[in-house]
Formats: structure tokens, sequence, C-alpha cells
């Protein structure tokens, strides 16, 4: 069963484009803990101050830690990537906790370093890393990370604050400027938080979108290079050459509608060098009229093997199709024998029709009706003998399917068969082939442009 384009998102796609979203913003962070770990290293070598050398220490030791984590998390989702994992790695799952802690222990050593650390823990550049997590967790495309992002950021301040800087600040007189500074950062750090979890949102939806639109590019891809397929199968079942008999000039043409289509024809040869001419019609086209038509194509070559008359052929044609086909499908189909050097031919037709007789001494059409109903619609139906024709030089039979005079124009105006007849008669003392082509350019010519509804299918014996 063909996967759904939602499933492949829900269950693989999508997780595998958050984890190479995750991945990018691993190397961001990476290249920020660089970019830290230089410049406290360059200040813990120029600073003078053994304090502020300690404190550059305990910073380095943060940021080196926090770039290990971020390097084993690197790793465990690059792994998970190349094994197409559907769940993310532990390192991934807990990485706001940690990484938040970054900056959380880099403000309480900053709140116990002398002299301004607990003005630079309140409103210094330090807080700065937390608003810089929550923004790079818009990568990880879930609002509700992005959330506790924020929360996490907040949380941690806070702690901060209660811990080190309240008693710091009680009675001085900071204490106001530093307690509205720490209810300030803690509401922005809140919404920073919603504001990443509304942008990875609709991130997440544009990827969501990107995906679907992928799939189902796939999806229309594979399923036109199975009809290319069906169509080589199909027109692999059409004669490759008309057949050679004596006394008569055969041509045969098929042009779906779709990919593939519900007519056919066919050439077959039985007992004595007779041929016989088929041309049938399955209701619908495409996949279905397809599928129903090559059934009907193998019960029929099978039938005239054993059952050369055409009238017992059909019968038996029409009992094995009707345990097969859809509700509301049919098959309508007819058949001219020919035997070499013979004026006379043998016509039975389920359903099809009406069907021409160009008759050269004369060079007028008449139409031929069908005398039977298609194939596979009522049990037991018994078809009639056959007509019985006699055709004298440049006298044709020409056996087509609807498409040819229903086709409408842009007005909606049919080309009708009295456009065909006359195209026929405009065609006449021209081999079989040109015939057919005279007949189809007619008909396109009337459309002037206006979409094939229906197969085409044409079989024109003319007599030598």
């Amino acid at each position: 069963m063909a996967e759904q384009p939602g499933t492949a998102i829900e269950t693989g796609a999508f997780q595998q484009a958050v984890f190479r979203s995750e991945k990018l913003r691993l190397v961001g962070l990476l290249v920020v803990l660089a970019a830290g770990l230089a410049l406290v290293l360059l200040r813990a070598a120029v600073a003078a101050d053994p304090a502020e050398r300690h404190l550059a220490l305990v910073w380095t030791c943060i940021l080196g830690a926090a770039a290990v984590f971020e390097i084993i998390a690197f790793v465990a989702v690059g792994r998970a990537i190349a094994s197409g994992a559907a769940r993310a790695p532990l390192p991934m799952t807990i990485g706001p906790l940690v990484e938040t802690l970054v900056p959380t222990l880099g403000l309480a050593a900053l709140a116990g370093a002398p002299g301004a650390g607990p003005l630079q823990a309140i409103g210094g550049p330090a807080v700065v890393i937390y608003y810089l997590l929550i923004m790079l967790s818009i990568l990880r495309l879930s609002p509700a990370l992005s959330l506790a992002a924020g929360a996490l950021s907040a949380v941690g301040y806070a702690v901060v604050w209660k811990m080190d800087l309240a008693q710091f600040f009680a009675g001085r007189s900071q204490g106001m400027l530093a307690t509205g500074m720490f209810a300030t950062q803690t509401v922005l750090l809140l919404l920073a938080g919603g504001i990443a979890a509304a942008v990875a949102a609709r991130v997440r939806g544009h990827v969501e979108a990107a995906l679907r639109e992928a799939a189902a590019r796939r999806e229309v891809e594979r399923y036109q290079g199975e009809l290319q397929l069906a169509r080589g199968i199909q027109q692999g079942l059409l004669p490759a050459a008309a057949p050679a008999i004596a006394g008569f000039e055969v041509a045969g043409w098929n042009r779906p509608a779709d990919e593939t289509g519900g007519d056919y024809y066919d050439f077959v040869d039985v007992a004595g060098g007779q041929w016989i001419m088929v041309v049938a019609d399955v209701t619908g086209h495409g996949i279905a009229a397809a599928l129903v038509m090559a059934a009907c194509r193998a019960y029929l070559r099978a039938c005239l093997s054993t059952a050369p008359a055409l009238a017992e052929a059909f019968t038996i044609t029409s009992e094995r199709l009707l345990g097969d086909l859809p509700r509301g499908k049919f098959v309508t189909l007819a058949a001219l024998r020919c035997a070499p050097d013979s004026p006379e031919a043998e016509l039975l037709s389920a359903g099809h029709g009406p069907m021409l007789l160009y008759r050269e001494t004369e060079k007028a059409v008449t139409e031929i009706k069908a005398n039977g109903i298609p194939l596979g619609m009522l049990p037991g139906f018994p078809y009639a003998k056959s007509a019985s024709l006699r055709l004298a030089a440049g006298d044709m039979v020409v056996i087509l399917t609807d498409g040819f005079w229903e086709w409408e124009s842009g007005a909606g105006e049919e080309f009708g068969l009295d456009r065909l007849k006359q195209a026929l008669v405009a065609s006449a003392g021209r081999p079989a082939a040109e015939v057919i082509s005279g007949l189809a350019g007619a008909v396109e010519s009337f459309v002037a442009g206006a979409r094939q509804s229906d197969d085409l299918t044409a079989v024109v014996v003319r007599k030598l």
C-alpha cells in the first residue's frame, strides 16, 4: 500500500527535518561557545586582578563543559539522522535544561564577584545568553520547547536573584533599581519565550507544508511513472502490424484520452488463414477500463481459438466478463471476419455501433447497426448469427469507437456522424492507414484544440 504524505510526515520525514534543524542549531551554539571561550581566555590573559582571573576561570569551566555537552549532542543527532531514528536522542531531549544552566551558573558566579559583579548579574551582557538560547530554540521546530526555554531562563534568573542578589541589594541605594531590573528581565524572558514559540509554530507549519508538498510530488511522480508503465504494457497488447490478407488491406489505430484507455483493437489469426478484426470499447477510460480491456482481449482470443464462430465466442466471452466487471461496466465489441481472396465478410456487433460501410460504386456510406447487447450485461444472453457482407473492390468497412463522433468543439458541438461520413467519402480511394489519418485529422480540425475526452480507436478494412 502506498504511504500517505501525512503519514510520512508524522513518522519519519518531519522527525528527520527536526534533527537536521537541531544539528544546525547546535552548530550555531558551538560557534557562540567557541567565541565566548576565546574572549574569556583573552580576558584572563590580560587581567591583572586575581579576582577577575578567577572569574574568567569559572566562565572557562562553564563554557567548556557546555561545549562538551553540545558536541555530544551534535554526534547523537548525527547518528539519529543516519539511522533514520524516529525518537530524539537523550542529549537533545535534556538540552533545554542543560543549556539554560550555562547562563544561570555564570550569573551566579558574577553575583558572588566583588565590585560590580551583582550589578552585571542583574542586567549585564551575561543575561543576553538567555535570549540567545531562546532565539535558537526556534530551530527545534517545537513551540513547547521554545516556551520551555523562556520559562527555564526566567526560573534560572529568578533563582540567582533569590539566592545571591535579593539580600545583596536589600537596604542599598540601588535596591529599587535592581528590583525593577529583575522584574523587567523576568517578564522579558517569558515574553521572549512566547514570541519564540509563535515563530517556531509558524516555521513548523512551513516545514510541514513543504514536506507534504514534496511527498505529494513524489506520489504524483510515482503514479505518473506507473501510468507510463501501464501505457507501455497496454500499447504492447495492440497489434504490431496489420495482417496481410490476400484481397484486402487492413489498418488499425488507437489513441487513449489518458495515459491508459478502455478501447482496443486486435487482429486474430484463426483457422484456414482467416482473420478476425476486433474493435472494443469499455465504458469509461483510465486504469480501470484498461484492466477490463486486457481481460476482454484475453477472453476473446481464448474463445476464438476454440470456438471460431463469432456468435459462440461472443456468448462465452460475455459470460466470463460478467463475473469480472464492476457494477455499471460493460464492453461494446465488433468483429469482422475476412478470408483471403473472398468477397464475403462476416460482421457481428455486441452493442458496438454504428459501423460504417462505404460502397465505391455508389460513393456513399451506410450505417450498420449493432445486432446484440454489450458484453457482460446479462447472463445467458445468446448472440445472433453474424451478418454477411459482400464487398467489391474499393469498398470499406470502418469500425470506430464513439470518441470520434462524440468529440466536442470548444463551443460544445459534437463532430457527429454526418461529418464523419463526409470525411470517409473524402478519404475514399486512399490506403487504409491514410483513411484513418483522414478521419482523425477531420475531427481534430473541427474541435480546434479542444481536449480529447474519450479514447479513439479505428479499424479500416478495404477490399482490393
